[in-house]
């Protein structure tokens, strides 16, 4: 099998979908992403040949094998493109729906040139001195006014497509969490294409928004808002169980001592459990105020639950006495005790939010008043008896309370796939919650694991409180059972938040990148690989920008040795550039590119214009404008002359400051 890259990629025209200036720095732009050949167009011809420059295997590092075949960076300012061009980049490698645009992309699979474009494009391809076949597929022949139209052309790119599929594995990736995302396709194994970016990931795993069961709501349509704006923990925690397993399997490379999880109770930013009133941990239906409720439906909690609550309490009461006597036992019981809170506390959380539906809830709480009642002594007794009578619920009663409640003609259809959903919610929502509770148990009983509470005591209502947080924390010999736990119940990363000791912002950034990449390894079939980033040095501190390349490398060489890996990312920064031959940057916002970027000193590149304006703080180059007019403008107000002498003291760049006393002085000399 032979190596396979995307070459080339033009956009002619595109229609109502590139404006302003980002349409000046991409419409009619050649970018060669594989700088073995230069790549032109112009005439209704595609000119291919030999690049004289380029140097097989220079991105191989050492005596390792190459990987990384080529690189290349998008680099502008914001605002040039960028990711607008990445965007277009994964649309048409991945949903082929292009059809308002007219458009050339050429790839090389096993030494032949797949060109694709519209008909009436290109009418010749010059290969100049070049032995490789080509072979051009033509997407549409005319301009699309009819949706069956549209349908012919995206059948027919699908087929282009399913070659190019078969040779080359498409990730993309990004850090950033933003509405820029959404304009990235999801991933697709069937097209060998995954879209590892936070975003969609979390798009994928946790949004869904329309749930046949609970279409008729009590107060509003239930929407999972785990992973939305104040949550912001629980994104990052969504990473943990890929950062653990690459943590574990990669021999903890970034030499993490130990690792903290601390209790994240659901739905709520306190972690105190001790004062609320019990209606404040129990049914989203009662956070309304007074006036609020008005035309609303509210549930009250059962009196089981109430039950499991109030024993959960007197456990936790008897704990706390413990602990104030010294008994040490104390304080990892009482740890497992807050847990075991937040685990049940997000059990119902979950369960009445997602059922949402009043006539359902009402038949569970007589059913729960009925048959458990209050009749049990422990919390994990009463717990498992509600869990054991939903599990028993009949598809039947559940229909019949769906009909009901569905006013439409097919209401009997709509009725059973409610029901179907909400029996399959039900035996999942028990297995997932019996499986939290056991995992907990193991890593309570590792002696590598240390738990306890830590407490903490705050006033209100001239009274003092006592705020108990219970903590874990994971020696380095207990990592893989951690991750082996959290595989086996993901919801941890739910209820907890990981500390990774000792990692800065851009360390967890770097962990980040490479757990994702590392998670989807094994799925990966083919010998090519098209990565593409999006700003991979975002929290990067300036000497992790400036090894970014290196670091790349290293990783694809170390952790996918077996597949030759192309690069694309765009950029913001400078750094990258000194690593990278002319040929492999692509400038947006200029007409050429003439710098010779390779082994440039990193000041040099940021003086261009291009980067920055100035290598000067605009503070500082603003003042010392200002002090320089002065100077021509010959001032003589003595106060303002003392500041601007401390100002030229405060100068760093010793050139520039013996250039203004200079000027100084004779301003000096002439007052005088």
């Amino acid at each position: 099998m032979g190596n396979s890259s995307l070459c080339y990629f033009r956009i002619e025209s595109a229609k109502n979908r590139i404006e302003g200036k980002v349409e000046e720095n991409i419409l009619k732009k050649d970018f060669v992403f594989n700088n073995k050949y230069i790549i032109e167009y112009k005439d209704k011809t595609l000119f291919i040949s030999n690049n004289d420059n380029y140097i097989e295997d220079f991105f191989s590092i050492g005596n390792t094998e190459n990987n990384c075949i080529n690189i290349t960076s998008i680099i502008g300012k914001n605002g040039a493109g960028k990711t607008v061009t990445m965007a277009l980049l994964n649309e048409f490698v991945y949903s082929n729906r292009y059809i308002d645009i007219d458009a050339i992309i050429v790839f090389m699979i096993n030494n032949k040139f797949v060109i694709i474009a519209p008909k009436g494009l290109i009418d010749n391809v010059n290969k100049e001195g070049i032995n490789a076949e080509y072979k051009i597929y033509y997407y549409k022949d005319k301009e699309i006014n009819k949706v069956e139209e549209m349908h012919q052309v995206i059948d027919k790119l699908r087929e282009i497509y399913k070659e190019i599929y078969k040779e080359i594995t498409t990730i993309y990736f990004s850090n950033v969490v933003s509405i820029r995302n959404t304009l990235i396709s999801s991933t697709d194994d069937s097209k060998n294409y995954f879209n590892i970016s936070l975003d969609s990931d979390l798009q994928l795993s946790f949004k869904r928004n329309s749930i046949v069961m609970n279409e008729y709501w009590i107060n509003d349509k239930y929407i999972d808002t785990r992973f939305d704006g104040r949550h912001y923990q629980m994104i990052a925690n969504h990473r943990s169980e890929k950062n653990i397993k690459f943590i574990v399997e990669g021999k903890n490379s970034f030499d993490i001592p130990i690792i903290e999880m601390k209790l994240n109770i659901y739905n709520n930013d306190r972690t105190n459990i001790i004062n609320p009133p019990l209606r404040d941990k129990v049914r989203i239906y009662d956070e309304f105020r007074e006036e609020e409720r008005k035309g609303r439906i509210v549930v009250t909690p059962t009196k089981s639950e109430q039950k499991i609550y109030e024993l959960l309490t007197k456990e936790f009461k008897q704990k706390e006495t413990l602990i104030i006597k010294g008994e040490e036992k104390a304080q990892k019981e009482l740890a497992l005790n807050i847990i075991n809170l937040a685990i049940i506390d997000k059990y119902f959380n979950e369960l009445y939010s997602k059922l949402n539906n009043y006539n359902i809830i009402k038949l569970i709480n007589e059913r729960i008043e009925e048959k458990v009642g209050e009749n049990f002594t422990d919390y994990k007794e009463g717990f498992k008896l509600i869990q054991d009578l939903l599990g028993k619920i009949s598809e039947t009663t559940l229909t019949e309370i769906y009909v009901k409640v569905i006013g439409v003609d097919n209401k009997r259809v709509i009725a059973s796939a409610a029901t179907e959903q909400c029996i399959e919610f039900i035996q999942d929502i028990n297995k997932r919650y019996i499986k939290i509770f056991e995992e907990i148990e193991e890593i309570f009983n590792n002696p590598n694991i240390e738990i306890g509470t830590a407490k903490t005591i705050y006033s209100s209502d001239n009274r003092q409180y006592y705020n108990y947080e219970p903590f874990i924390i994971i020696k380095e010999e207990a990592y893989e059972q951690l991750y082996k736990v959290i595989s086996n119940a993901n919801e941890l990363t739910e209820l907890f938040y990981f500390k990774y000791k000792g990692l800065s912002s851009g360390q967890q950034a770097l962990l980040d990148m490479y757990s994702e990449f590392y998670y989807i390894k094994e799925k990966i079939k083919t010998n090519s690989i098209l990565v593409l980033i999006d700003e991979p040095e975002l929290y990067f501190h300036p000497e992790w920008q400036r090894r970014l390349i290196t670091i790349l490398i290293d990783y694809f060489n170390r952790y996918f040795p077996n597949k030759k890996v192309q690069i694309i990312f765009t950029s913001n920064s400078p750094y990258t550039l000194s690593d990278l031959p002319k040929d492999n940057v692509i400038m947006l916002g200029k007409n050429d590119n003439n710098i010779n970027t390779f082994a440039s000193n990193i000041h040099t590149l940021l003086k261009e214009k291009y980067f920055m304006n100035s290598t000067m703080g605009e503070l500082a180059r603003t003042k010392i404008q200002k002090l320089v007019n002065d100077i021509n403008e010959n001032i003589d107000n003595p106060q303002r002359i003392t500041e601007m002498k401390q100002i030229t003291d405060m100068i760093g760049e010793e050139l520039l400051k013996n250039k203004i006393k200079e000027m100084m002085n004779d301003l000096n000399d002439q007052n005088k």
